[in-house]
């Protein structure tokens, strides 16, 4: 099977680049074989969206880091 000009070997690897596991892998190829592309469009896009709020929470973990750091440089200037 094909996607337009991509195999079916190159899609998987680049849902698992990703980070798609096995069942969302499955599905996609699932609804491809339905012919629902829309639906393959709306995993993909569900995907993303969890990568997103992934990255943001790890974004905060910095900031909250990053403040910890500075409380602790601001404290060690005035000794």
């Amino acid at each position: 099977m094909t996607v337009g000009m991509i195999s079916q070997e190159a899609v998987e690897q680049a849902l698992r680049d990703s980070g798609c596991g096995e069942t969302i892998i499955k599905e996609y190829f699932s609804l491809a074989e339905e012919g629902c592309i829309r639906k393959q469009l709306n995993l993909l896009s569900a995907h993303r969206k969890c990568l997103l709020d992934q990255i943001h929470r790890e974004e905060r973990q910095i900031e909250c880091l990053d403040y910890l750091v500075y409380q602790i440089q601001k404290e060690a200037e005035k000794k």
